[in-house]
């Protein structure tokens, strides 16, 4: 069985899993695991033990220029 990985939640917007997000950075989910041991990416939601972003998290976060999510 498969599973879409852009799931929309309640407000519409799609939620992205690592994959997606390393795809739209051009980089491998290896990165998106350190980056988010290393709080570099914006807080995702934790479904069981996967991660999940807000399609519009992302975006913004690299509209502002890919800085550290805890600065």
């Amino acid at each position: 069985m498969t599973f879409p990985s852009e799931i929309p939640n309640k407000a519409g917007q799609s939620l992205l899993d690592v994959w997606d997000v390393a795809q739209r950075l051009g980089c491998t989910p290896t990165t998106i695991y350190k980056w988010i041991a290393d709080d570099k990416l914006p807080k995702s939601i934790k479904l069981g033990n996967r991660h999940r972003w807000r399609h519009s998290d992302i975006e913004k976060w690299i509209d502002d220029g890919g800085t550290d999510a805890t600065k």
